[in-house]
């Protein structure tokens, strides 16, 4: 388990606790969730450039392989950030969540399309599902906060 994986694993326990200590609205638990979704957004926006061969984004042996779809894999994690990010906008009521959760979701709806591309022209490629997962939250977010405001 890899130090950014544990980060999020701490970052997504802050988030779900500072959520629940708002929907209680429980005083100061909105310290929890700026610093867990804050947190995740952080650790997505670093993920990209800590992969190597042995990433769980790639399951390859092929370092050239890694290194040409990187793009692909910044772009999943940039729209995965924002995402999260407008998430936490909306969730403390500030001013801009709109635009971040959308320019989140298209990003990360290009992703998937880009990693499905990936799939189907390098069938060897092992692509992780939670990385499909994690895309696919942050798109019914968007979605979801793109419909209530």
């Amino acid at each position: 388990m890899t130090i950014l994986n544990k980060m999020e694993m701490i970052n997504v326990f802050l988030s779900i606790a500072g959520i629940i200590g708002k929907m209680m609205m429980f005083p100061g638990l909105s310290v929890l969730l700026i610093c867990g979704l804050g947190g995740l957004s952080i650790t997505y926006l670093l993920r990209p450039f800590f992969i190597d061969t042995k990433s769980e984004f790639f399951k390859t042996k092929d370092k050239e392989l890694v290194q040409r779809y990187r793009t692909v894999y910044l772009l999943v994690c940039f729209g995965l950030s924002i995402t999260v990010l407008g998430v936490l906008f909306y969730l403390q009521h500030w001013n801009g969540f709109e635009k971040m959760t959308r320019v989140g979701g298209i990003a990360s709806l290009i992703g998937i399309f880009g990693l499905m591309y990936i799939k189907r022209i390098i069938p060897e490629i092992k692509i992780n599902s939670l990385l499909y997962f994690r895309l696919t939250v942050a798109i019914f977010a968007a979605i979801y906060i793109f419909q209530n405001s």
